[in-house]
């Protein structure tokens, strides 16, 4: 019986210290960072940068880049992650990462299988201001964004807030927004192929005005339609009269929104 157990336990770890070999001599950083940036569902590319990988299927990754596909969205850095062992015999790269996300944090886990893949996120704390991908997108201002994200085989859903809003505008396709008047944006969308986002609502909310966003973004282009609601103890008229060719009724303005992203 001690003879049996013996074996076993010599066997099982044998087989252990193959299996952490063949991680940590036999796969190449490179594949690992490959697996990783296949994640990225079109048109969308992550780029990995300096991924070293750690003896029990642990990784970290100098910075992790997100485009797409001719500008950057999204760098993360000091990305830690670790690979499931038991999966990847099956054929399946199970990944838990987290990192460090313009001053806040960022968690996940995904799932890499020959059927496609699944992915879950949170983030928080994130200062939207150091994002240079939102002040290119014409908002120009600060606050701190939380959420969460999933995407499973082609489609994919976002919701977030962001608290502590200070921005002082944005402008595009035309239109002038001052955003100097709200604290909280809340909102929630939908991926689908191909390249389509659907917006489900976006809302501003402010001292004695609400502004409420919805529509879809395809190939890179926004078409959305802006309904400001103010109250009537509203405090700045000036706004209103800049927008009053949009004016429905009374506390109701709409604005239809196209532009190229």
């Amino acid at each position: 019986m001690k003879k049996a157990f013996r074996y076993i336990l010599i066997l099982s770890v044998s087989l252990l210290l193959i299996i952490l070999s063949i991680w940590y001599l036999g796969i190449p950083d490179r594949y690992v960072s490959e697996r990783l940036e296949s994640l990225a569902p079109e048109p969308y590319v992550i780029k990995v940068n300096g991924l070293k990988k750690g003896l029990f299927f642990d990784f970290g990754i100098d910075s992790l880049t997100v485009s797409d596909g001719s500008n950057d969205m999204l760098s993360v850095s000091d990305v830690k992650g670790r690979l499931n062992p038991l999966k990847m015999v099956s054929g399946i790269a199970a990944i838990n990462i987290q990192g460090q996300l313009y001053g806040g944090w960022f968690s996940g886990s995904a799932l890499v299988m020959e059927s496609g893949e699944k992915v879950d996120a949170t983030f928080g704390d994130i200062d939207i201001g150091m994002i240079d991908y939102v002040s290119s997108l014409g908002f120009d201002g600060k606050g701190e964004l939380s959420g969460s994200f999933s995407y499973d085989k082609g489609n994919g859903e976002l919701e977030f807030i962001i608290n502590d809003v200070d921005m002082k505008g944005y402008s595009g396709g035309g239109v002038y927004v001052p955003l100097k008047y709200f604290h909280t944006v809340r909102g929630a969308a939908g991926l689908s192929p191909p390249y389509r986002m659907v917006v489900r609502s976006i809302s501003l909310t402010g001292d004695d005005i609400y502004v409420r966003a919805r529509g879809n973004i395809s190939n890179g282009l926004a078409d959305l339609e802006l309904e400001i609601m103010p109250e009537d103890t509203f405090s700045d008229s000036s706004l209103l009269v800049l927008i009053d060719r949009y004016k429905v009724s009374d506390g109701y303005y709409f604005i239809p929104l196209k532009r190229k992203l």
